[in-house]
C-alpha cells in the first residue's frame, strides 16, 4: 500500500510523494490520502493567515489584513505602487500633477482661517467670493510652515487700478486689496507657486466692492510650505475662499 505518513503537525509539502496513490491501492484508502493532504495544507498554509508572506524570488511581501493578503513592499514609494487612504482613494502626495480642488471655506464670523495642505505642494490657487470684514484693517494671505503662519520676510506690492491709483507695500503678508473698508468686498483670484527651492511667489487680480481692480505681486521665503492662512485684525462677516493645489 502506497500511503505516506502525513499525520501530525510537522509534515509538509516535501513529505508528499507525487506518485501516490498508485493503481494497486484499495479505494478504501482514499479517505486517508485526502486527510493527509489536508493536514499538510493546514500545516504549511495555516500560519500564513496571520503573518507576512515572502514570495520566493520576487522580493515582494504579502501581509494579511484580516480579510485578504495585500502587497506591502513598494507601496507608496518611488518605482512602487500607490496605496489607498481610509476613504479608498490614492493619497494626494502619490498623485503626479493632479490638481485638487477643496470645498469652499466660509469666513463669516472668523478673524483667521488656516487651510492645511500636503507638504510637497508646489502651487496653490485661491478664489475669493465676496469676502468682507467688519473694519478697515488689511487682509493678509500667508503661507504656513510647520502649521504656523509665516509673518515676516514678505516683499509684496498691491496697486489699486482706479482713477486715483494707490500703491501699498507689505512685509507681513501678501495683500490682495489696497485699502480695506467695512463696505469693501474682495472677489477674484490669487496664485502662489514655488519658483525655486524655498522661494514662493504670489500674484493676484481682485476687485473690491467699490469697483476698484487690485493687482498684487510679491515673494517670500518658506522653509516647508504646508498651508494657507487668510487673516484680518477685524473679523470676516461674509464670503468664501476656495483652494486648489498641486
Amino acid at each position: 500500500m502506497s500511503l505516506e505518513n502525513l499525520t501530525g503537525p510537522n509534515t509538509g509539502f516535501n513529505d508528499l510523494v507525487p506518485t501516490n496513490p498508485d493503481g494497486t491501492d484499495p479505494v478504501s484508502e482514499g479517505d486517508n490520502h485526502i486527510r493527509g493532504v489536508k493536514n499538510v495544507t493546514v500545516n504549511v498554509l495555516g500560519p500564513m493567515v496571520s503573518a507576512a508572506v515572502s514570495l520566493p524570488g520576487s522580493g515582494n511581501v504579502l501581509a494579511w489584513d484580516g480579510a485578504k493578503y495585500a502587497p506591502t513592499l513598494g507601496k507608496g514609494v518611488a518605482n512602487g505602487f500607490a496605496s489607498l487612504d481610509a476613504t479608498g482613494k490614492v493619497p494626494v502626495a502619490q498623485l503626479a500633477g493632479a490638481v485638487i480642488t477643496l470645498a469652499p471655506e466660509p469666513l463669516n464670523g472668523l478673524a483667521s482661517k488656516i487651510i492645511a495642505l500636503p507638504v510637497g505642494t508646489k502651487r496653490v490657487w485661491l478664489g475669493f467670493e465676496r469676502v468682507s470684514t467688519t473694519g478697515s484693517n488689511t487682509i493678509y494671505i500667508r503661507p504656513t510652515s510647520g502649521g504656523v503662519p509665516v509673518t515676516t520676510g514678505y516683499a509684496c506690492t498691491v496697486v489699486a487700478a482706479s482713477a486715483a491709483s494707490a500703491v501699498s507695500q507689505s512685509t507681513q503678508g501678501f495683500t490682495p486689496l489696497q485699502g480695506v473698508g467695512a463696505a469693501a468686498t474682495l472677489s477674484g483670484n490669487a496664485d502662489l507657486a514655488e519658483v525655486s527651492a524655498g522661494i514662493w511667489s504670489y500674484s493676484s487680480t481682485t476687485k473690491s466692492g467699490t469697483g476698484s481692480v487690485n493687482l498684487a505681486a510679491g515673494e517670500v521665503p518658506i522653509t516647508s510650505f504646508d498651508g494657507i492662512q487668510i487673516i484680518t485684525a477685524d473679523a470676516f462677516d461674509a464670503g468664501n475662499i476656495r483652494v486648489s493645489y498641486v
